[in-house]
């Protein structure tokens, strides 16, 4: 009898202690944590009890546990908890796609100290091209740069590594993300991706006034044959949101995929580009004639303020926004929304029988909406 409650306990130890290591179970101990607002003990809990789970929520781990290090406010703890996380499941997609995103939302400030970077939820006096050589500086400097090439390093490690078509999705949708976040002109450059830059590098400067242009035409970004092919990082976009589309099963995919297109063709190419510009006032009427005339736009026409000045020009189908608003009108879960843009650009080129043509479609396939 004594043998077998040994053998028993030994037993009942054994499970106790898988109990103890299941995922599930460590994360609802995380949860009550975070619960009751113990963000250190939180922190805590996840380097030492989640840190060695490599699974499909493991992304969402790490997000928790810079979201509790947000509440802290210690954000000088971020990049080595981030990359000591990567460094012990480097093979983990889910846990390379949150580290980047990661990244990319937090404060992209910081200084030098005692030789070591330290990261800044903001405050002090801050530059951008501060020098990292005097220990005993206060001046904060920028690290958007070196955080964004950081972001597409993790995203392009994520998506070499075999994991699901559902991590694969998120990671290619991450990266889209990175990309379009910057400003438009910045996606005719080809980001580095091979060496991190210095905290303080700036990268690309300058910038433009209106979406940019070259030679007789404006720039549009197609997609490349594959990732290593691409010639700018508006291919390399084009690539992320192609890929999206390759590993979906879901119908809907691509239509949501030109919906992202036609967003950016129309924040760039759309007469809405005109408005911040005070050009319509400073523009002498004659020498504006039959530019001015926006009610006479064709449907593959544009008129835009880009960097050569304001332009009327055609787009062919696969760029020009309201083509690609006009292919997925009919779809079930963007095209409403499809829809809804459509109206307002053909109400801001004064094309009201349009507008109303296009209203009268949308409401008779989807409904008349909330409003």
């Amino acid at each position: 009898m004594k043998i077998l409650a040994l053998i028993c306990l030994v037993v009942f130890s054994s499970f106790l202690k898988a109990m103890a290591q299941d995922p599930d179970a460590l994360r609802k101990e995380r949860d009550k944590l975070t619960e009751r607002g113990m963000w250190r003990e939180a922190v805590d809990f996840y380097e030492e009890k989640l840190v060695p789970i490599s699974d499909e929520g493991s992304g969402s781990d790490l997000a928790r546990a810079t979201e509790a290090l947000g509440r802290l406010d210690a954000w000088s703890e971020f990049d080595g908890l981030v990359e000591r996380s990567i460094s012990a499941q480097p093979e983990n997609v889910s846990r390379l796609t949150s580290a980047a995103e990661v990244y990319r939302r937090a404060p992209h400030s910081g200084r030098i100290v005692a030789g070591e970077f330290e990261r800044s939820g903001g405050g002090g006096r801050f530059q951008n091209n501060a020098s990292i050589k005097n220990e005993s500086s206060e001046v904060f400097f920028s690290t958007e740069y070196r955080d964004h090439i950081r972001s597409l390093q993790l995203l392009q490690a994520a998506v070499s590594k075999p994991g699901s078509a559902a991590e694969g999705i998120l990671a290619w949708r991450e990266m889209a993300a990175v990309f379009i976040q910057n400003e438009a002109w910045k996606l005719q450059t080809l980001t580095p991706l091979e060496v991190l830059p210095e905290w303080n590098e700036p990268g690309p400067e300058g910038g433009i006034e209106g979406a940019p242009w070259k030679g007789d035409g404006p720039v549009v970004h197609e997609v490349p044959a594959t990732w290593e092919t691409s010639k700018n990082d508006g291919q390399r976009w084009r690539f992320a949101l192609a890929e999206q589309v390759r590993l979906s099963t879901e119908s809907d995919m691509a239509a949501v995929m030109i919906s992202e297109r036609a967003r950016f063709s129309q924040s760039q190419f759309g007469t809405e580009t005109l408005s911040s510009y005070g050009w319509w006032q400073q523009q002498n009427p004659d020498d504006a004639k039959g530019i001015l005339e926006i009610d006479t736009l064709a449907e593959d026409e544009c008129l835009a303020k880009t960097s050569d000045g304001v332009r009327r020009f055609k787009l062919p189908a696969e760029f020009h926004f309201i083509a690609l608003y006009r292919s997925i009108l009919e779809n079930q879960l963007v095209g409403d929304t499809a829809g809804d843009a459509l109206v307002q650009i053909f109400l801001n080129r004064r094309q009201y029988d349009k507008a109303r043509e296009v209203l009268e479609q949308t409401i008779a396939k989807h409904g008349p909406g909330d409003d």
